[in-house]
């Protein structure tokens, strides 16, 4: 939500509404940094991206935009004392995520290549026991094998295809270009 607000506060009109959305995206950055995920974080500032971009050129917007967010931010991560010790999660990027990638890769994917789990009746058995694969592409070959691998692949390359089709076309489309290449950097 924090890349949204952030957009309808550079696209408003209005003074009043640009502070409540600036706002906003401040309280829904500080919620996402209180999480401790490395990915949420990323994400969010991948989407933002443009945005920032574009504020670069727009320097009272800017300033506005910085003073709103930061003392929202700072509000927000007040509150989240007891989440100090999950907060140093992100201080470093040692994650135990090669490991289970690897056991993920080495049971099943290994014994039963074609389908995965599709038709067995242990399909939570790697999962209880290696956890959370943290990888969509690599959970899809784990219960499908390739024969569920291969469309999922098929399928986010044309639609990283479309996405960049669009964006590079996105001045001869009716909505706003900024809008636009923030659903881009979503699809990312």
């Amino acid at each position: 939500a924090a890349p949204v607000c952030f957009y309808q506060g550079i696209r408003s009109p209005r003074l009043l509404v640009k502070t409540i959305m600036f706002g906003t995206a401040g309280v829904g950055l500080a919620l996402a940094v209180l999480t401790a995920s490395r990915s949420t974080v990323i994400t969010i500032l991948l989407v933002m991206l443009p945005l920032f971009l574009y504020l670069s050129r727009r320097p009272a917007v800017t300033g506005l935009a910085i003073v709103v967010v930061l003392g929202a931010l700072s509000w927000a991560i007040s509150f989240g004392d007891e989440y100090a010790t999950k907060l140093d999660r992100l201080e470093s990027l040692e994650t135990d995520r090669p490991d289970t990638f690897v056991s993920y890769l080495t049971t099943v994917v290994k014994e039963r290549p074609l389908v995965g789990l599709l038709f067995s009746e242990d399909q939570a058995v790697l999962y209880e026991s290696a956890g959370n694969p943290h990888n969509a592409y690599l959970y899809v070959l784990y219960l499908g094998g390739v024969s569920l691998f291969f469309p999922i692949i098929a399928m986010a390359i044309y639609t990283g295809y479309c996405g960049f089709y669009t964006c590079r076309h996105r001045m001869r489309l009716d909505n706003d270009p900024l809008l636009i290449s923030m659903l881009v950097a979503y699809m990312a």
